[in-house]
């Protein structure tokens, strides 16, 4: 996990800092609409996402979505 400080409000923001690290299995399972990342010791972290980063998260996910159909439709010309 890394704190990239707020490039939307501070034009010249601190250097990137790791808060934390870890590799399978100890990675937590994010969860964006509850804005919580659970690892599996039960520890939790709660995020606030700001309008600008859940604007940005939209798009991508829309574009995921649409680029995801596209390739399924093309596997199975049935759906």
């Amino acid at each position: 996990m890394v704190d990239s400080g707020s490039e939307y409000k501070d034009p010249d923001p601190p250097p990137l800092q790791v808060l934390w690290f870890a590799e399978r299995p100890d990675v937590p399972e994010v969860t964006y609409r509850e804005r919580r990342a659970v690892w599996p010791d039960g520890s939790e972290f709660c995020f606030e996402v700001s309008p600008e980063e859940a604007q940005v998260v939209s798009q991508r996910r829309k574009a995921w979505l649409w680029r995801n159909r596209r390739e399924t439709s093309r596997e199975d010309p049935e759906l």
